[in-house]
C-alpha cells in the first residue's frame, strides 16, 4: 500500500532561524502541495549552455532530485537539491506557495531566511526579489497558454521572472502541483538596454517521475 502524502500548511514567511537550529535529518515521507516532494521523484532536463556572447556552446542532460532533508525548530521539513532550475536549492512548499531556505543576504550570515516565490490566488503579482545581494524586480504571471516540451504539453502554469537591470534576468515556468517545465537565465554582456542581454542557460523538461 502506497503511503499517503502529507500536506505541510505553515506559512513561514519572514521567519529567521539561527544556523544552530537547522539540522539535516533522514526523512522518508512524501509531501504534496504546490510542489510534490519525496526521494523517488525526479525531473529530467535538457540544458542548453551558451557562452558569454550568447552563442550556443553545449547541451547536457541533467536530473533534478531532492535527496536531502532539513528540519527547522517549527518542525517543517525542507528538501535540498544540487541542481538549479530557478527554484531555491533548499525548498519548502505549502498548498499555495514555495519558500526558499538560504543564508540571509540582508541579515547576518549566521541566520537563515525564507523568501516567498509564488502566490497562487492572483493572476499577476509584482514584488521585490534578489539575486543573492543584487536587488531585482519580481513578477508572477498565471497563464492558460500551452507550453510544449518533450515531456508533454502543459497549460495553467506560472511564469516567474526576476529581473535586475544591468545584471541578470531569470524566468521559471512552473506548473503548480508538478514542478518546473522550463527555465532560462540571461546575463548582460555589458551595461545598457535589454538588447545587451545574452542567454546563458535554457533548461527544458524532457522526462519525469512523480509520486503523490
Amino acid at each position: 500500500m502506497n503511503e499517503a502524502c502529507i500536506q505541510q500548511t505553515m506559512d513561514p514567511l519572514a521567519v529567521a532561524y539561527d544556523t544552530n537550529q537547522v539540522y539535516y535529518i533522514n526523512y522518508s515521507g512524501k509531501h504534496c502541495g504546490f510542489m510534490p516532494f519525496n526521494s523517488k521523484n525526479y525531473w529530467v532536463y535538457e540544458d542548453s549552455i551558451f557562452d558569454g556572447n550568447g552563442n550556443f556552446k553545449t547541451v547536457k542532460i541533467d536530473t533534478l532530485r531532492y535527496t536531502k532533508t532539513l528540519q527547522t525548530p517549527d518542525q517543517l521539513i525542507w528538501w535540498e537539491t544540487k541542481k538549479d532550475v530557478g527554484l531555491p536549492r533548499k525548498i519548502y512548499a505549502s498548498e499555495n506557495a514555495i519558500y526558499g531556505l538560504e543564508n540571509g543576504s540582508f541579515i547576518v550570515d549566521s541566520f537563515y531566511t525564507k523568501r516567498e516565490l509564488y502566490e497562487a490566488e492572483k493572476d499577476t503579482v509584482n514584488f521585490l526579489a534578489s539575486f543573492v545581494d543584487i536587488v531585482a524586480f519580481g513578477k508572477i504571471i498565471k497563464t492558460t497558454e500551452a507550453l510544449r516540451t518533450e515531456a508533454g504539453s502543459f497549460s495553467n502554469y506560472i511564469m516567474l521572472e526576476k529581473y535586475a537591470p544591468g545584471y541578470r534576468r531569470d524566468r521559471v515556468y512552473f506548473v503548480p502541483g508538478f514542478g518546473v517545465i522550463k527555465y532560462t537565465s540571461e546575463f548582460y554582456k555589458a551595461p545598457g538596454p535589454p538588447s545587451n542581454m545574452k542567454l546563458f542557460i535554457k533548461s527544458t523538461l524532457i522526462g519525469y517521475h512523480t509520486e503523490n
